[in-house]
């Protein structure tokens, strides 16, 4: 059994699964696994992808947890796991000449974009809720739009409320490449917005 497992660190947990205690292993999925899901689905814009990439993801770790280096960060660790492992599937799909679907599913309930950070009331009128959706696919169809490793820093910085070093850990780049990065996100996120705003205003006249 684990002791006290909220308690311990990630790292922690890393250890105990080196040593072979596997409920280690179920605490980190316990931890992250929503999380890990969540990115990805953001990041490609893909529910049933997303699925499938997390399960990937977690057996990698599981697999090759004895050459992670415990002197290093877990969560950032895990992260840049799972956008590597993002980015190469999506270059898979393209090479395969399928279109990533990055519509909206119906009944998402993962809160997809980033006005979803600020929670809704259940009890809120039809058309405030309809408002909200409209707004909600815009942002998901900008995000869509940026390049990845634009998009996966706006995602970490707004979605995961990442710190600063730890982006810069989970990219593996400088801290200020980091801040720089993040402010052209900001632009070309902002800048796509406005140009899918006025083509929605163009077709609704």
């Amino acid at each position: 059994m684990i002791d006290e497992v909220r308690k311990i660190s990630d790292e922690e947990l890393v250890g105990q699964l080196k040593d072979g205690r596997k409920q280690a292993f179920d605490e980190l999925v316990k931890r992250y696994y929503r999380q890990i899901y969540r990115f990805l689905v953001r990041f490609t814009g893909r529910k049933d992808l997303a699925e499938d990439l997390t399960q990937e993801i977690f057996l990698k770790v599981y697999s090759s947890i004895g050459m992670f280096d415990e002197s290093r960060k877990f969560k950032p660790w895990l992260f840049a796991v799972a956008a590597n492992k993002a980015r190469d599937s999506l270059r898979s799909i393209q090479r395969a000449a399928k279109k990533v679907n990055f519509e909206p599913q119906k009944g998402n309930e993962d809160g997809l974009s980033l006005i979803d950070i600020i929670p809704s009331e259940d009890n809120e009128a039809p058309h405030i809720k309809m408002i909200k959706q409209e707004t909600a696919e815009m942002v998901r169809a900008s995000l869509a739009e940026m390049p990845d490793q634009l998009r996966e820093i706006l995602i970490l910085a707004y979605y995961e409320r990442m710190p600063y070093k730890t982006i810069a850990e989970t990219l593996d780049i400088p801290l200020g490449t980091v801040k720089s990065r993040l402010h052209k996100a900001v632009v070309a996120f902002g800048r796509i917005w406005k140009d899918n705003e006025y083509s929605k205003t163009k077709q609704s006249e």
